[in-house]
């Protein structure tokens, strides 16, 4: 074999770290893309979520002239008839938007017991009436049905909010498995500090596991290791039941 062949046959040596930088910068950049992921998220669910509220703290905002056009889900029953029917109110103060949960009941008697109720006031009478008593002006809209909607973040969302919260969720479980060795805290730390404050763990693992604009760790050598967090984790879910 001339030198010229073995020269060839030799790979080259910068083959492998060059694959390595450029995976490197490929997590790199999809962990950028998880947190615009997140942040868009969060500001879909703010914009779009409406906070759970009460009929008489409607009633309050309408008398007092605060909110001037309400939409009314549900059925609503006839003078005549008796039973009961459960309605929505939405309206908006601002930019938050908001909800109530009430039941209509001819006589009151024939609502269900309180324990069924799951907090909803009862009222006897037309709901639309009944606001348009404190505010004459006020613009009553009826719907037949309403956005599917589900829990997050302590407001009422789209359902597809949680299909894409799911989604940014395994792939960030993803990135933690399979990436590069994370910054300031071991992978099973990380781990256990994702589900705190969902998503607030996730965004905090994002933004804190690598590069980012904030200053590296001065000491990578030392960093939180997953007993430490996995208490962290039973103390501060401890405080979040308590308050």
């Amino acid at each position: 074999m001339t030198s010229a062949q073995a020269t060839e046959a030799l790979p080259a040596p910068s083959a492998r770290p060059a694959r390595a930088r450029q995976s490197v910068i490929g997590w790199h950049r999809l962990r950028l893309l998880l947190i615009a992921g997140w942040l868009l998220l969060a500001a879909g669910a703010l914009g779009l979520g409406e906070r759970t509220a009460s009929f008489q703290e409607l009633e309050t905002r309408v008398a007092s002239g605060e909110v001037h056009e309400v939409t009314v889900v549900g059925d609503t029953l006839e003078p005549a008839s008796q039973g009961y029917a459960t309605v929505e109110v939405h309206w908006r103060e601002g930019l938050v938007r908001h909800v109530a949960t009430l039941i209509t009941a001819q006589p009151r008697r024939a609502a269900p017991n309180r324990n069924a109720r799951d907090g909803a006031t009862v009222i006897t009478g037309n709901v639309a009436d009944r606001l348009r008593a404190s505010q004459p002006g006020l613009r009553v809209e009826s719907a037949d049905g309403y956005p599917s909607s589900t829990s997050y973040l302590g407001l009422r969302v789209p359902t597809w909010v949680i299909w894409v919260g799911s989604g940014l969720s395994l792939v960030t479980l993803c990135l933690l498995v399979l990436g590069p060795e994370p910054w300031r805290a071991t992978r099973w730390a990380w781990f256990w500090l994702l589900g705190i404050g969902f998503p607030l763990g996730m965004i905090a693992f994002l933004v804190l596991s690598g590069p980012t604009p904030l200053p590296p760790p001065r000491r990578t050598s030392r960093r939180f290791t997953g007993g430490w967090a996995f208490l962290l984790m039973l103390v501060l879910s401890n405080l979040g039941r308590a308050g």
